[in-house]
């Protein structure tokens, strides 16, 4: 058993959330187009910057910070060392397909969200 003992925890998607899948809009600065190698493919993705510096922020506050996704968790571990976000992030794991808890997810989860895709 792996325990992240951190009571402020923030839990982090990756796709449309670290960088945009999809067509790379062709006035995308280099800077923030990222190769990511994964099962033997490399394919080109936008990075979201922003967001990437908004998980970093919280590590550097004290949060635990959980990188999940609905993709095959190599494909996780692939854009977590293509970001270099190795010594920010705590844990990666899948989305939940299923919660077990007396509360629903709306009386614990956050009202809101941060998103930032520019």
């Amino acid at each position: 058993m792996f325990i992240l003992n951190n009571d402020k925890t923030i839990y982090c998607d990756i796709d449309d959330s670290l960088i945009a899948f999809g067509v790379i809009n062709p006035e995308t600065p280099d800077s923030s187009i990222i190769s990511i190698s994964c099962n033997g493919t490399t394919e080109n993705y936008e990075v979201l910057w922003d967001n990437v510096q908004a998980l970093k922020e919280f590590k550097q506050r004290g949060f635990g910070v959980v990188l999940w996704t609905q993709s095959p968790i190599a494909w996780a571990i692939a854009v977590a060392e293509a970001l270099k976000l190795e010594n920010y992030i705590d844990v990666v794991a899948c989305k939940p397909m299923f919660l077990i808890d007396d509360l629903p997810a709306s009386e614990f989860m956050p009202k809101s969200r941060l998103y930032n895709k520019e």
